[in-house]
């Protein structure tokens, strides 16, 4: 079979690395709402942040996913660390749905924080909830070091753990917060 692709599962840490790297460049986007987040903080007082700039970082961060897994194949973190999303059952480039599909369902962290992602220890193939959902699969040319295995304990109390801090992080700051037509306000940060 000339020309044939021949991919490996990932190695859970190059992934986890990764994740670490794609956090780091997708708060990049959200630079704007960081300055005005420290201007309030400096100020000692309530920080204002517009729908319209929430919205754009947003969409610029969603926007640099979908191109980078579209037309790449990854995330620059991935690709920095030699990794690759492919079509589950093919092997194939992913399709433009799959690509927003997954960019959408990894948004859901900003809920569950990382309780998603570590379900991947479910599973010889390590294929997390957005993998699942987007039928794609993260992996290497080359074989790990060793295979993987399942570790459905630590999956269910890590998954738990971020779960549950995902959602109280959430809590605080809806309860932190004022919602209104313009944007929101932030009335405590610490």
């Amino acid at each position: 079979m000339v020309g044939t692709k021949i991919y490996h599962t990932a190695s859970l840490w190059r992934r986890v690395v990764a994740r670490i790297l794609d956090i780091m460049i997708r708060m990049l986007w959200y630079f704007p709402v960081l300055i005005q987040m420290v201007q309030g903080v400096w100020s000692g007082g309530e920080v204002a942040i517009s729908w319209s700039l929430l919205i754009t970082c947003a969409l610029a961060s969603f926007l640099y996913q979908w191109f980078f897994l579209y037309f790449l194949g990854a995330t620059l973190g991935k690709l920095l660390l030699g990794l690759r999303i492919v079509n589950w059952r093919d092997q194939a480039d992913l399709t433009l749905m799959q690509a927003c599909v997954r960019v959408a369902t990894d948004g859901l962290s900003f809920f569950f924080g990382e309780a998603l992602h570590v379900l991947a220890l479910l599973r010889f193939d390590r294929r997390n909830v957005s993998d699942w959902v987007a039928e794609t699969w993260v992996v290497q040319k080359f074989p790990a070091s060793s295979q993987a295995v399942p570790r459905p304990v630590l999956a269910l109390v890590l998954s738990l753990c971020f779960g549950v801090l995902g959602f109280l992080n959430l809590y605080e700051m809806v309860q932190t917060s004022v919602f209104d037509s313009q944007g929101i306000v932030l009335t405590s940060l610490w």
